[in-house]
């Protein structure tokens, strides 16, 4: 007689067996093998930290690391002397670059201060070549230096052109060939302009409909009288 499954073994719900089947022969578990990976718990974050904050870092890992019974001598990757040279050569290149940002900067500033010196120079000996020959443009363009253009006279400005209005468009005389033009001319003093005049403004009393009369009031009524 088979053994009925239990509630309390190990099998899943997935495993594929019944309620009514035999119990699986048990799970033999080997020792030594692991299921998960164990996480890091060092956390350098080397990517977010900057030269200065590496070589303090690598400073105190050899200062920590000497004399460290948990991690033997002989198992280190890499090796205390190459470990040691990695951290000396990043120190002396930062060194280096440091000194040259220095250097490099009093640099930029010598320059910049003899710019200074050489606008003054060149500003005063512009203002002394105007002094001798002043508004002589022939003497001042053997200097070497640039002048300013020539003021040169505008001349007369035309008159602006003026758009005349919608309705004196409209009314305008046509010039095609074969229409006969109904302008009036200027030696008849008696011609009527073919120009409507402008409209002007509607007055309040114009503008406002008239009253209507008032009601007349009714007619008396006859009185009846009888025939005599």
């Amino acid at each position: 007689m088979t053994e009925p499954l239990r509630y309390d073994t190990a099998l899943r719900f997935d495993s594929g067996h019944r309620f009514d089947s035999s119990a699986p022969p048990p799970v033999i578990v080997i020792p030594g093998r692991k299921s998960k990976r164990i996480m890091n718990i060092i956390k350098l974050e080397l990517r977010l930290k900057t030269i200065d904050q590496k070589i303090p870092l690598g400073q105190n890992h050899i200062t920590s690391m000497t004399g460290n019974t948990n991690y033997p001598v002989a198992t280190r990757q890499p090796t205390d002397a190459q470990f040691q040279t990695a951290q000396d050569d990043l120190v002396a290149a930062n060194n280096a670059v440091a000194a040259a940002e220095t250097a490099w900067k009093a640099a930029i500033q010598a320059r910049n201060d003899k710019e200074a010196a050489w606008d003054a120079a060149v500003t005063a000996r512009a203002a002394n070549c105007e002094a001798v020959t002043p508004g002589d443009r022939a003497a001042l363009q053997t200097t070497g230096f640039p002048l300013r253009s020539a003021p040169t006279p505008v001349g007369l400005v035309a008159a602006p052109a003026t758009s005349a209005p919608k309705w004196a468009n409209s009314a305008a005389p046509s010039n095609s060939p074969g229409t006969a033009s109904t302008a009036p001319t200027a030696t008849s003093s008696s011609a009527k302009s073919t120009t409507p005049p402008i409209p002007g403004p509607k007055s309040k009393s114009s503008a406002s409909p008239a009253s209507p009369p008032p009601p007349s009031p009714p007619a008396k009524p006859t009185p009846f009288t009888s025939a005599p």
